[in-house]
This record gives C-alpha cells, structure tokens and sequence, in this order.
C-alpha cells in the first residue's frame, strides 16, 4: 500500500485530526534544490479529516516522501494562516511574537532517537516503559517510524503550573533525570543518540501517530506489541492487515484508575527530580 491509498483511508484521517486538536499540523518534506535539507511547513490547520487533506494538497499532496507532525504544545486558538505566502509569512511572525498569550498546555514527551534504527533505542526505551508502569503514570509509546521511540504523558495530567509557559522547562528536566536514572545518553551538538533534549520548546513538534515514515507506521503499540516488537510489524502492509485502526486511538495506558489517581502519579513523577 502506498501513501496516497494509506491516507485515503477515512479511518486513519481521523487518528490524524484527533491529534490536531487545538495544535497545528506541520508537513516536512524533501527539498529538491537541496537534497540533503527539507522544507518544513508549519502552522496548517488539520482538526478536521477534510483540513488536512486541504492542508497538504496545496503543499504538493500525499507521498512517500512527506512527514506528518504535531505541535507538542496546545494553542487557545488556531487560526488559519493564508497559502499566500506573503500573507502567510506576516500572520506566522505575529502568531510567534505572541506566543505566550496563546499558549495553553505542553504535553510531557520523550523522544528516544538513534542512528543505528529502532532496534538500538528499543532496549533504552524498555527501562523508560517499565518505569512509566511501576509509576502508574498515563502514557502512550510508539515508535517515530525509523530511528527511535515516543512516550507521551497528556498535557491534562501534567501538575497546575503558575507559570504554564515555564512548562516546556520543566518537562526537560524531568527527561535528564530519567535519562541519568537509567543511563541513557543525552544528545548534544557531538551527540545525536539518545533522548532528545533540544526538543522542550514552545515551538516542539512531534511526529503525528498513524503517519507514515518510509514505509512504517508510527504506531501506538500495546503492553503486548511492545513486548514482542519487530520492525517487520509496522510496516504498512502489515499494520492494515493486521490491525483494527478504527477508533483506536493513542493507547493512553490508565491502568484502571481514575483521572484524579492518575494526576497524583503524575505529580509524584515530576516531584521525583526534585528529590
């Protein structure tokens, strides 16, 4: 299965727009004038199936080669920019000015990245996952498509801020803590393996959950998918044979508690680096 036919698929735009809510889509694809660099378009409007599809056709339309994201932080309001690009470049310059004012929550993200493929970061994100499991905290894994691994705790659980744009901030100390804890490397200028922690910013995106990267599917995996995981079963092919995507959703794991339970883990969590 292709790309085109993949998107085309009503199911996998909605996993897509749910994302997107009160958060932007980004597209990133090659440049042809450049082939080592690509060209990201940020700031696209995508909480309905038919505003992405809007969205990347007047950047060039489905393939292989783009890459689906979201924002990591959640935005009060979303306006749409215009495809003008004149236009387009004015609206981003003031929307950035003011980020501030707009901004309203930041989800919790690990991002577990190595050059040597999935398989290299899958035994650092193993301790990561069984951590997240002793702590009862809410979460979600998946694997980026290529290189590395995504755990994501929701903005909603994360501890009341009085400050909320420091959150970004403090979701970074929290990832060296746990990046120490169990001696994972911590990626620098020198360094390119291991969590990523130029990634807690106001400006983060994150690779979109059911989007394509060559071939593979960033797949939100079960306890049991993580376990007995294969590079082999996100392949696209396999995914669609193999796997109900309607309503499935990010496979936040609540292990049976409640939201209030789940709060309180959180913040047990985040108090921990403080210690």
């Amino acid at each position: 299965m292709d790309a085109k036919e993949w998107y085309s698929q009503s199911m996998v735009l909605w996993e897509l727009s749910k994302q997107l809510q009160y958060k932007y889509l980004s597209i990133r694809k090659p440049n042809p004038d450049v082939p080592s660099k690509s060209i990201l378009t940020r700031y696209l409007l995508g909480y309905k199936p038919e505003l992405i599809i809007k969205s990347i056709e007047n950047y060039g339309g489905f393939n292989e080669n783009i890459k689906l994201y979201f924002d990591v932080p959640y935005w009060k309001e979303t306006p749409m920019f215009s495809f003008d690009p004149n236009k387009r470049s004015e609206q981003k310059e003031r929307f950035t000015a003011d980020w501030k004012r707009n901004f309203n929550g930041y989800d919790f993200i690990i991002d577990i990245d190595f050059t040597g493929g999935m398989m290299k970061a899958y035994k650092y994100a193993k301790p990561v996952k069984e951590f997240f499991d002793r702590m009862k905290v809410p979460y979600s894994v998946k694997p980026s498509g290529t290189k590395g691994w995504h755990f994501i705790i929701p903005h909603r659980y994360l501890p009341a801020q009085k400050d909320i744009t420091l959150l970004p901030i403090k979701c970074c100390s929290l990832a060296v803590w746990i990046a120490n804890r169990f001696n994972i490397p911590i990626t620098d200028e020198d360094n390119k393996d291991g969590i990523d922690s130029a990634v807690y910013l106001h400006t983060q995106i994150l690779k979109l959950a059911y989007s394509l990267d060559h071939g593979n599917v960033s797949l939100p995996l079960t306890d049991y998918q993580f376990d007995t995981f294969s590079e082999d079963f996100i392949k696209v092919d396999n995914v669609i044979d193999t796997i109900k995507i309607f309503k499935r959703g990010s496979l936040i794991r609540t292990h049976g508690l409640p939201d209030d339970q789940l709060k309180k883990n959180v913040k047990l969590l985040f108090s921990k680096k403080e210690k």
